[in-house]
């Protein structure tokens, strides 16, 4: 699972970065598909790293931005109350 979760960074955000430790799942259910989404902590690798993160086929925007605006987003349904529930903000 790390090799994928650096992999889809990568292909993603073009941002190369090292997987750690597990943070919690969650799932996503209808009645068109069964998503079970894995949570990894992860460091940016900063000698490989574009200075910016660029969105891929399935992102509308990729950028960097301070934790503590992450609630401030337009956020998928439960993702906030996910992080703060398992202490990423």
């Amino acid at each position: 699972m790390a090799s994928a979760v650096e992999r889809e960074v990568m292909e993603e955000t073009g941002v190369a970065v090292t997987c750690g430790a597990f943070v919690g799942w969650v799932e996503r259910i209808s009645d068109a598909y069964h998503f079970v989404i894995m949570d990894f902590w992860a460091s940016v690798e900063p000698s490989t790293a574009k200075p910016k993160p660029t969105a891929a086929d399935d992102a509308d925007e990729a950028r960097w931005i301070d934790k503590r605006d992450v609630l401030d987003l337009d956020l998928v349904d439960g993702l906030g109350s996910f992080l703060v529930g398992h202490g990423v903000l």
